[in-house]
């Protein structure tokens, strides 16, 4: 989902929502790098967050949480080698939290100060 050069296709991506959609009272959301349906019902979920965005050798491509929820709309961030690849796993887990936070606050904007 997050590898340079999936095979994940426009077209393919559409059907996939069109059928999600349709059967939203089945299917609870999507895995992907930007919101794809103004359905509120559907949960947005993106892997491939770090606090720096960039890649590595293998062609994974990493995004930020503030990218990722805030400019792409994404509800969930799906964090892996930040976390489990961190010296101390529960600071790097607080960080991610407090980054997530920070960018769901942003998209919102000012209502969130009334959370």
């Amino acid at each position: 989902m997050s590898s340079k050069d999936n095979f994940f296709t426009p077209q393919y991506t559409d059907q996939a929502v069109k059928l999600a959609e349709k059967h939203s009272d089945f299917v609870m959301g999507f895995i992907c790098q930007q919101r794809l349906s103004q359905n509120p019902s559907l949960i947005h979920m993106t892997p491939g967050v770090q606090l720096a965005a960039g890649g590595d050798a293998l062609g994974q491509v990493y995004d930020t949480p503030d990218n990722v929820v805030a400019v792409r709309q994404c509800d969930v961030i799906i964090v892996g080698r930040g976390i489990y690849g961190a010296p101390d796993v529960v600071e790097a887990s607080k960080k991610y939290q407090e980054a997530g936070w920070q960018a769901y606050r942003a998209r919102i904007g000012s209502s969130a100060s009334k959370l």
